[in-house]
């Protein structure tokens, strides 16, 4: 196995405590805290060796109302991958606003 790549069931198995660790609490996302900082293009998300030139903001409230709007199509091929841009920066405020900073 490559120590470079996660294989299926790895991704499967972090996915399952992600959604165990949800489960278990009332958790929710803040959106006084509403916008965040991101990097608008993929290749410069990737690239440490420049620094970033698009940065953007994000905002929880749009992201929790999109993937709200993505349960709704649930016959769009990939859509599940396609949610993840959108659940990732929710799932990171919950965790800063309970946990800190991450380990």
């Amino acid at each position: 196995m490559s120590a470079d790549a996660l294989q299926p069931e790895e991704l499967a198995q972090a996915l399952e405590m992600i959604v165990a660790d949800i489960r278990t609490g009332s958790l929710s996302a803040r959106t006084q805290d509403d916008f965040y900082w991101t990097i608008l293009e993929a290749d410069e998300l990737y690239d440490v060796t420049r620094e970033p030139a698009t940065y953007g903001i994000g905002s929880l409230s749009d992201d929790i109302e999109s993937v709200r709007r993505l349960l709704q199509e649930r016959d769009v091929p990939g859509l599940g991958l396609a949610m993840i841009e959108k659940v990732l920066p929710v799932l990171s405020n919950i965790y800063h606003r309970v946990y800190g900073e991450p380990v």
